[in-house]
């Protein structure tokens, strides 16, 4: 568990025994009750700071910004509906030696 996971409990199990003091329960025997209670929950959460889940979102943004820049200098757009890219394709000439284009092999080549 993270520093701030372990503050974050501590803070918890405080408060939570502060209110069950005031109902005439010794704070202190409440307080670690709560925490021993908390902790495997929490742990099982694995939750993080608010600092860290920042951290990670801006490294995505720009993550995200360097990969559109190089998606944009190599010239792939991404599919339409999806996540897949291609590359931009020039249109094709048609191959003299496709039986199914105009091209007749009698014919000299120009």
């Amino acid at each position: 568990m993270s520093q701030s996971s372990a503050n974050l409990l501590d803070n918890l199990a405080r408060e939570i025994g502060e209110a069950l003091g005031r109902l005439g329960l010794p704070p202190e025997r409440m307080e670690q009750a709560v925490r021993d209670a908390v902790r495997p929950v929490l742990e099982r959460m694995d939750l993080v700071t608010r600092e860290e889940f920042e951290q990670q979102r801006q490294a995505l943004e720009e993550t995200q910004r360097r990969l559109q820049a190089l998606e944009a200098k190599l010239g792939m757009t991404p599919a339409q509906g999806g996540s897949e890219h291609h590359f931009q394709q020039e249109p094709l000439e048609t191959d003299p030696g496709d039986p199914s284009s105009d091209y007749d092999p009698n014919e000299p080549r120009k």
